[in-house]
């Protein structure tokens, strides 16, 4: 997802907090907690652009590249549908109740209405641009009430007191500090938050770093260059940030064989809240979701101090094979997925999907089908991608009803994922639209098809 400019879709941590939600209200964990709070601030805050409204569909991880916003009237993506319900959703899971037990779960200003308790609970904070919030009581009368603190998995040096004291509490094994006590009008719970900064790896620990301030993504702002349809327009991909790839070579290369060495030299910046410097870097890092209209960084590459020239040759490496491709590639389907199927016109019969090495692909014992769209006619050939450990590997080939190839891939081509390249008949190359399909010939079945792209 490095070299990507797509990215992960808002849609995506929408259901993933209902998700999360759904299994804290049958086992309340911290740990469920950390992960919807880490999620909310990061992703869901950063979805909408908060001068104009926009909302965001894919939130790209590529150094350098930008977000795509929607417009009213122009483009209602699914996005745009539960980017709708996000925003109005940011009071869903602060606080819980089960009986007695009352739990704080997150750290935003709000006023709780506990009608069957007699109980407002006010919660005070500018969390997180402060390291700490406050809980003020109102209580028809002295009520008992066993409170359950969460304490983040972020948090060293966390501490709770009431009325300015500190009290015995006790924390449980789902991660909370409880402090059960009869409440008064007019009790408060102060909690200190301290946060600290923490590096993260790519989860294959390959060299790319990221910084999290407590709970909060870290980014920096790169330049406002070639936003190239910031704001939408309707057309069906008008949601993909299509202006030009900054070359991973170019990406600030951070010097440190550690990355965790990296965050002991990144320094606040003097009077501004939630704001560091990089050690040998002009940009500032800050809360992602403050960044909007912007190119930005989120993902840093790193080295040792002796590899630098290697480093570079191969971020070079790796991106040459994706910009060259892009530049050539009319139109792409990547198979198994749920979107750019549905983009696709598939169709098929007797079809299924599969994962396999974290790649998607489809198979069928029957045919499937896709519409692809030849855009100027520039498209004059047909790339599949395939896999080693699916050879031996046979399907029918048809271009717009007419057989093309029937493909045999009889063994092994060296390891690991490859291509087979198809030229189009002179015909369909006047076509604006192509529709290909893969049939399984009789008595068999097509092996997986990874990825399908329309060459220039």
């Amino acid at each position: 997802m490095v070299n990507s400019v797509e990215g992960p879709e808002t849609c995506n941590s929408y259901n993933m907090l209902k998700l999360t939600e759904d299994l804290y209200r049958r086992q309340p964990s911290s740990e469920y907690v950390d992960y919807y709070e880490r999620t909310l601030y990061n992703h869901i805050l950063s979805s909408q652009n908060p001068d104009k409204g926009g909302f965001v569909y894919f939130t790209p991880m590529r150094p350098q590249h930008y977000r795509v916003y929607s417009q009213p009237q122009e483009g209602f993506w699914c996005c745009v549908g539960s980017g709708m319900e996000n925003h109005g959703k940011y009071g869903q899971l602060i606080y819980a109740h089960h009986q007695s037990n009352l739990f704080i779960n997150l750290f935003i200003p709000s006023v709780l209405n506990w009608k069957e308790k007699g109980v407002t609970l006010t919660q005070q904070t500018r969390f997180p641009e402060e390291e700490q919030t406050q809980l003020s009581f109102k209580v028809a009368k002295p009520t008992r009430l066993a409170l359950h603190v969460r304490q983040p998995v972020w948090s060293k040096g966390f501490q709770v007191k009431v009325n300015g004291k500190s009290v015995s509490t006790s924390v449980d094994d789902k991660g909370f500090v409880i402090i059960d006590r009869t409440w008064k009008t007019g009790d408060q719970v102060s909690i200190n938050l301290p946060m600290t900064t923490t590096a993260e790896v790519l989860p294959d620990s390959s060299a790319w770093v990221s910084f999290v301030h407590g709970p909060i993504v870290l980014a920096s702002a790169t330049g406002q260059q070639n936003l190239t349809g910031l704001y939408a327009d309707d057309s069906r991909m008008g949601h993909i940030a299509s202006g030009a790839m900054t070359p991973l070579a170019q990406a600030p290369l951070l010097v440190q064989a550690n990355p965790k060495d990296l965050v002991a030299s990144i320094k606040p910046i003097s009077g501004q809240s939630l704001r560091f410097r990089l050690p040998g870097q002009t940009t500032e890092l800050q809360p992602f979701y403050q960044i909007h209209d912007s190119r930005y960084m989120i993902y840093w590459p790193y080295t040792a101090p002796e590899n630098q020239k290697a480093r570079l040759k191969e971020l070079e490496k790796s991106d040459e094979l994706t910009l060259k491709m892009e530049k050539s590639t009319v139109d792409k389907i990547a198979t198994g997925e749920q979107q750019p199927e549905s983009d696709h016109g598939f169709q098929g019969e007797q079809t299924e999907i599969g994962v396999h090495e974290d790649v998607h692909f489809r198979r069928a014992k029957g045919w499937f089908s896709y519409s692809l769209k030849n855009k100027n006619q520039a498209g004059r050939s047909l790339q599949v991608t395939l896999h080693a450990d699916d050879a031996p590997q046979r399907f029918n080939l048809y271009f717009n009803g007419i057989l093309l190839e029937k493909v045999q891939v009889e063994k092994k081509e060296g390891n690991g994922f490859f291509t087979k390249t198809y030229a189009l008949p002179e015909a369909a190359q006047k076509s604006d639209t192509l529709l290909i399909k893969f049939e399984a010939p009789a008595g068999s079945e097509t092996g997986p098809i990874y990825e399908i792209r329309l060459l220039k």
